[in-house]
């Protein structure tokens, strides 16, 4: 599989839409109520909310295309402050998804290792994410690279409380 990772444009708003929806609703649907669903991906997957994030100069999202098929995107961001990592140089992946259809075949593999680079690239300290504490396969996931959890934060889901374990990577 040939896998290309390229910046996005204000223009691929859509298709950030596009892959931030089915990812989700593919990987959350079943332990949410569907009115949940439906209310959560229709505020936050809108391409006036993409094309905000998009402007926000803290954001870097970059589409992920597989034999030239856009597969899944990442989304870094280096605003959020997190007091565990005062005095850090931290960089955040706030979204890692990867469609359905591409799940097993190396590619979430391809992307870490991105993230790490870009990482690297612009002398981070560490490299974290929030992931939901129901989500046992992306925890998995992130402990095969070595993130460790280091706290927990609320995400709401709509007006739902959810749990997501802070994990994070130090990096060299």
């Amino acid at each position: 599989m040939n896998v290309k990772i390229t910046p996005a444009q204000i223009t691929d708003a859509a298709l950030l839409c596009q892959l931030g929806a089915q990812t989700f609703e593919d990987t959350f649907a079943h332990l949410n109520t569907e009115e949940n669903m439906k209310l959560y991906l229709s505020s936050t997957f809108t391409v006036q909310a993409v094309e905000e994030e998009l402007s926000e100069q803290d954001n870097r999202f970059y589409i992920v295309y597989a034999d030239e098929v856009a597969a899944g995107y990442i989304k870094l961001r280096t605003a959020k402050k997190l007091e565990q990592l005062k005095g850090l140089i931290a960089l955040e992946i706030e979204r890692f998804y990867v469609l359905k259809i591409f799940h097993g075949k190396g590619l979430a593999q391809t992307m870490m290792d991105f993230c790490i680079e870009t990482a690297n690239n612009n002398n981070a300290n560490v490299l974290w994410l929030g992931v939901w504490e129901l989500n046992p396969r992306a925890i998995r996931f992130y402990d095969k690279f070595g993130f460790k959890q280091f706290g927990k934060q609320v995400f709401m889901m709509v007006e739902e409380e959810q749990w997501d374990k802070l994990m994070r990577l130090d990096l060299k």
